[in-house]
């Protein structure tokens, strides 16, 4: 099957890590045996403006094209700005900028279309690409679905009727809208009970290390990795390891960068013991991997996490985690058995569940042994994958 896979949070040469997830759905679709173009929109700037700082030099840097391994990607340019200085007008008129967009770009868009002739499309989230696919749709009647990743947009579509029509016209008209939670599936049919919504939680293309034992040390390590805003909640997890560190051994790394860095490094500055809590900054994957690979525990107590394909990465790697107990994720796992859960915006409750963590080698190992298990078994993007190509088969095949 052809597949054209449509997505605007994606990695490019300079921001490797970017939306890698989506990079490995891709690959995975690929591995299975369709053959995959990755078609990331991209706003048009002049070249001059790389000069610039901030998003508008990240788009002006963009390649027209780029080859991961057999993966083709292209960044076609449109007139569309999601920045802030027009955030004011997309929430107000979600689907008018885009629209304007498209006609601008129609031509060259469906003419790049016809060349590859598609079987299906995959868009990643409603608003933008799930739009876009639905335009495709009108002018060229190639079946669709979408995924949708975060429940902020559902809430979005709960308080304004705008955002809620384009969820109806998209869904209306896609074989499937896939949410990565069930928490999101009924969010979604209380809103749209006429849609055709179904869960897929996402997976990871991690390989599943055999079970080792690390090697014993005074004081383990916390890895944490994390885009630092708010719903990351990383200066809770700063303060409640700073209280448990007065008792229990431990050290917490912690990867990221972010509109919240600030906040973060108050945090660690303010902490008492914050010769033991390192900020890494951005890693790339590789990177990430070997941080897993030498760390004890991974923790991330953000709230309303949708999924979290950063907890089946540290589960590969054999590593118990410590999340939230609202996470999409949550739903697959055992609190105390494959998982250890927190209750969300509660520093008490992280502190809680942390200290034994730190204390016990043995429960670590027996709870990252489970975790590792369940992964390997069920959410490798190889298992994940057949459940989307069902809905190619069954709808566009």
């Amino acid at each position: 099957m052809r597949l054209l896979f449509l997505a605007t949070y994606f990695p490019d040469p300079f921001h490797p890590s970017r939306g890698n997830w989506a990079l490995e759905q891709a690959q995975a679709f690929q591995n299975a045996g369709d053959e995959v173009l990755v078609m990331v929109p991209t706003a048009w700037v002049p070249r001059w403006m790389r000069l610039l700082p901030g998003k508008i030099r990240n788009h002006a840097l963009a390649p027209p094209h780029w080859q991961v391994e057999d993966l083709s990607i292209e960044y076609p340019r449109w007139p569309y700005y999601p920045w802030h200085f027009l955030a004011g007008w997309n929430r107000r008129h979600p689907s008018y900028l885009l629209r304007m967009a498209w006609l601008a770009r129609k031509g060259r868009f469906l003419r790049r279309i016809d060349e590859f002739e598609p079987d299906a499309i995959c868009a990643h989230h409603t608003l933008v690409n799930g739009q876009l696919a639905w335009m495709i749709f009108q002018a060229r009647g190639i079946p669709y679905f979408v995924t949708d990743h975060e429940i902020g947009d559902l809430l979005a579509a709960e308080q304004r009727r705008e955002i809620a029509d384009i969820f109806r016209k998209v869904g209306k008209s896609a074989k499937a809208m896939v949410v990565v939670s069930k928490a999101m599936q009924r969010k979604a049919n209380t809103l749209f009970p006429e849609l055709p919504v179904k869960t897929i939680y996402n997976g990871s293309s991690f390989p599943a290390t055999p079970s080792m034992d690390r090697p014993p040390r005074t004081e383990p390590v916390i890895f944490s990795c994390a885009k630092f805003y708010g719903r990351k909640d990383i200066p809770l997890l700063v303060r409640a390891f700073d209280r448990v560190a007065e008792t229990s051994p431990g050290r917490l790394r912690i990867a990221g960068d972010g509109p919240d860095r600030a906040e973060v490094e108050s945090a660690v500055a303010q902490a008492g013991h914050r010769d033991r809590i390192e900020l890494l900054g951005l890693l790339r994957p590789e990177e990430v991997r070997k941080e897993m690979g030498q760390a004890d525990i991974f923790a991330l107590v953000g709230w309303a996490e949708p999924f979290g394909v950063v907890f089946l990465e540290a589960m590969a790697c054999g590593l118990p985690v410590l999340l939230s107990e609202d996470a999409g994720i949550a739903e697959i796992l055992e609190d105390g058995k494959t998982a250890v859960f927190s209750k969300p915006r509660d520093r008490t409750s992280v502190e809680k569940v942390l200290r034994p963590l730190l204390q016990d080698a043995g429960l670590r190992k027996r709870i990252g042994e489970a975790g590792r298990m369940l992964y390997r078994e069920h959410f490798q993007w190889a298992s994940i994958i057949r459940q989307y190509q069902d809905i190619l088969t069954r709808e566009a095949g």
